[in-house]
């Protein structure tokens, strides 16, 4: 669907008309356009055409189109709930990610002891090391 999409929208839009087009079909995403152009909007918009898209289903709007009624409102609630959720995953991401920074941060400057260094004998000449290790 985004290989659809005209090349004069930006690519900072494209995902919104792919994803409208998926959900109501692309002749739709059509109509849209052209309805938008028609209102004087701007066609390669995703935020002027999104907002037109309730007008699909409205009979005085469909019935001056191309490809006639579709279902406009769904198409802008599914991308609406796509683009939260992608937003909830990248805020979950920067998140995790600043947890690690923050866990790494903390294991330099608190640095575990390895299990080699654990066997080592910190003090060979010791008594009570030795003897305690031989028991």
């Amino acid at each position: 669907m985004m290989a659809k999409v005209p090349e004069t929208v930006r690519k900072t839009s494209v995902s919104g008309f792919a994803l409208a087009a998926y959900n109501m079909g692309y002749a739709h995403m059509l109509d849209a356009r052209s309805l938008t152009v028609k209102t004087k909007g701007n066609p390669d918009s995703w935020t002027d055409v999104k907002q037109r898209l309730p007008l699909l289903s409205q009979k005085p709007y469909y019935s001056k189109l191309t490809y006639g009624y579709a279902r406009g409102h769904e198409a802008y609630a599914y991308v609406e709930n796509i683009r939260k959720y992608q937003i909830s995953l990248v805020g979950y991401l920067q998140e995790k990610e600043k947890q690690e920074a923050e866990a790494m941060k903390l294991a330099q400057d608190y640095p575990a002891v390895s299990p080699e260094e654990l066997n080592k004998a910190p003090f060979p000449s010791c008594r009570f090391y030795r003897s305690h290790q031989a028991t």
